[in-house]
């Protein structure tokens, strides 16, 4: 190697040596600032890639806060040398805020939660690993007496943070929720009947922080049975459905900002004064270094540290606007009587998305291969490159991937679901639910095949339902408008099946649990079907299966039933699912399900309520509620 080379290669060594740090504490704060003002869309967005983004800055910027406090205390401090970091010695603190976390995403799913133990002992490590760096920095240096006191200061405001984030995280879990304390202007706010009026989107806020504890309690599956959860009478009516489903999408807005947010912390005295000690450190450190003598400072360390205090500050004051939409916020105005202030906040809080409004779609066509007619040919080259690299096993997943759409949430499909549930709550609920007088011998033989779990009568019912939605010609319904709510019903259950089975806890512990094993039994149609086979297979599966032909012409009265069964199955599945699943799933944008769930729960039906919904009667328990009443057939003599 030549000289010039190994000078070059020493020259580009110290080069990057001298620029690490710089760089990887702008990293560091970047993320921080990605993490605020993206962390908080997860509620309301579905999008996988965002999801994995936000994921990605979640864990990178603790490793990268981590790492570089690690390189920070390796560097030598002297005043004899010409080394440039001396503001590093003042970039410690600033990562300790960092690991503190932003108010919108303390945890990015529940199982970081159970881990706030885990984040207890970090904050002991880094807080002494902070301390070194203090020590080591000032022994024997002159040259940072100047920044001593700022760095105190930036030090107590990063403790507090961190503190905040690990308190947050140990109040989200779902034990703890249950125990939170509501605060003294909550019933201040009931006295001068605020939400006397569900007219209005503060009345609407109103009624659901007065239910917020109730919630609480089903999330926590801690509500005792003799507690009546129920909501007003009037708010199952069909015609205000569409409020129900409002005040229940404002309820689970507070639910994810007590989980996931730094929201319980805030609203408590000590949270307060807490994070008011550390925004005035914070000021009073920036106050101290702008008006120190940096010119024995490197320019651009200088101008890093003009960068963390400026975008630190301002990420306080977006906090602060944050707060203000708040619904507890707008609560504690409202009973100060600063009339001003409260309807700038709530009028703030109904332009929010709380939830992604959307419910998932996928059918038995996408797993055939049959690709939607506004699908790109982008997508089904990708089908057919996986197909051939992978082979016909690994297709349910990309099919997934590549066919899953969502749709917005229909108030017919809402106003149906409404309708089922007042029949639940009925006194002689039997003589209110529907007879089956089409359906009735394909659920016989579906809901009674030797171990069949959920996912059988599920895709049984699915094939049927194309196969009459294909032989049927609305004449009443020009919009198509039955026919769209049993297609949305269907294929939104296939969806959960295939996607979050986790979500119906309703399977048996089968073979047949495995939603691929299942389609490949149903169907061995290639890859290139034609389109116009896949319905005379389908109806030749069924009758494979013994199971009733489906007649040549599909009526509006078939249509009415197979909407019925679709909206038991939702109810069932509703019924049998865990509140802990609900409540990671209000992270990942929100799902149709935990909204079904938690309307039965207020209406004290479903296994957390001790009135669950099964698909047959059982004989002998008052408390149970069925989805089908269908008599045995007739045994053979």
């Amino acid at each position: 190697m030549t000289q010039e080379n190994h000078l070059a290669m020493k020259s580009s060594g110290h080069l990057f040596n001298e620029w690490e740090i710089r760089l990887l504490v702008l990293l560091s704060f970047t993320m921080q600032l990605f993490l605020f003002f993206v962390g908080g869309l997860r509620r309301r967005i579905t999008n996988s890639a965002l999801r994995f983004s936000i994921w990605l800055a979640y864990v990178g910027a603790d490793m990268v806060a981590v790492y570089v406090l690690g390189l920070i205390s390796r560097v030598h401090l002297d005043a004899t040398t010409e080394n440039h970091h001396h503001l590093a010695f003042l970039w410690a603190p600033f990562l300790l805020i960092h690991l503190g976390g932003q108010d919108t995403v303390t945890a990015f799913a529940i199982e970081d939660i159970s881990l706030w133990l885990r984040h207890l002992l970090n904050l002991v490590v880094q807080v002494s690993l902070t301390l070194y760096i203090f020590w080591k920095s000032t022994n024997g240096l002159n040259i940072q007496e100047l920044l001593l006191l700022p760095t105190i200061l930036l030090f107590v405001s990063g403790m507090i943070k961190y503190g905040e984030r690990t308190w947050a995280l140990c109040c989200g879990s779902l034990i703890n929720i249950a125990e939170f304390p509501i605060p003294q202007y909550l019933t201040d706010l009931d006295k001068i009947h605020v939400g006397s009026t569900t007219s209005s989107y503060s009345g609407l806020v109103s009624k659901a922080l007065f239910s917020i504890k109730e919630v609480r309690w089903i999330f926590s599956s801690y509500s005792p049975l003799g507690t009546d959860l129920s909501m007003n009478s009037d708010l199952l009516l069909p015609d205000y459905a569409g409020k129900l489903f409002e005040t229940m999408e404002i309820e689970l807005g507070l639910m994810f900002d007590d989980i996931y947010t730094k929201a319980q912390v805030l609203r408590t005295w000590g949270g307060i004064i807490l994070r008011c000690l550390s925004d005035i450190s914070f000021l009073a450190a920036f106050v101290l270094f702008s008006v120190r003598n940096k010119e024995r400072y490197n320019t651009v360390d200088t101008a890093i540290t003009y960068v963390l205090f400026i975008g630190g500050f301002s990420l306080e004051v977006f906090a602060v606007f944050t707060a203000m939409v708040s619904p507890w916020i707008w609560a504690w105005l409202k009973t100060r009587h600063c009339s001003f202030l409260s309807s700038i906040s709530i009028s703030w809080q109904r332009k929010r998305v709380l939830w992604s409004k959307s419910m998932g779609q996928y059918s038995l066509l996408n797993y055939l291969g049959q690709c939607d007619q506004q699908s790109s040919k982008v997508m089904a080259v990708v089908r057919r490159l996986v197909n051939a690299v992978c082979g016909r096993k690994q297709k349910l997943w990309v099919s997934k991937l590549l066919d899953t759409k969502f749709v917005e949430v229909d108030e017919k499909v809402m106003r149906c679901i409404v309708e089922r549930i007042k029949q639940y709550q009925s006194t002689d609920e039997s003589s209110m639910l529907p007879q089956w007088p089409n359906l009735a011998p394909l659920l016989q033989r579906s809901l009674r095949v030797p171990e069949a779990d959920f996912h059988f009568p599920v895709l049984v019912l699915h094939i049927y339902t194309e196969v009459m939605l294909s032989r049927y010609a609305p004449t009443a319904t020009p919009d198509g408008g039955l026919d769209r709510v049993c297609r949305t019903i269907s294929n939104y259950m296939v969806y959960l099946c295939a996607t979050h089975h986790e979500m119906l806890s309703v399977q048996n512990s089968s073979n047949q649990s495995d939603l691929a094993y299942i389609l490949h039994r149903l169907f061995s149609v290639g890859t290139n079907a034609d389109i116009s086979n896949i319905m005379p297979k389908a109806v030749g599966f069924l009758i494979d299966c013994r199971f009733p032909v489906p007649p040549k012409v599909c009526t509006e009265a078939h249509l009415l039933e197979i909407r019925d069964a679709w909206v038991g199955f939702l109810l069932h599945a509703a019924s049998k699912s865990r509140p802990e699943m609900h409540a990671a799933q209000l992270a990942r944008g929100g799902e149709f399900l935990t909204f079904v769930w938690l309307l039965m729960a207020h209406c004290n039906l479903g296994n957390s309520r001790g009135c669950p919904i099964g698909l047959l009667p059982i004989s002998g328990d008052v408390q149970w509620r069925c989805v089908f009443h269908i008599r045995p057939p007739p045994q053979s003599s």
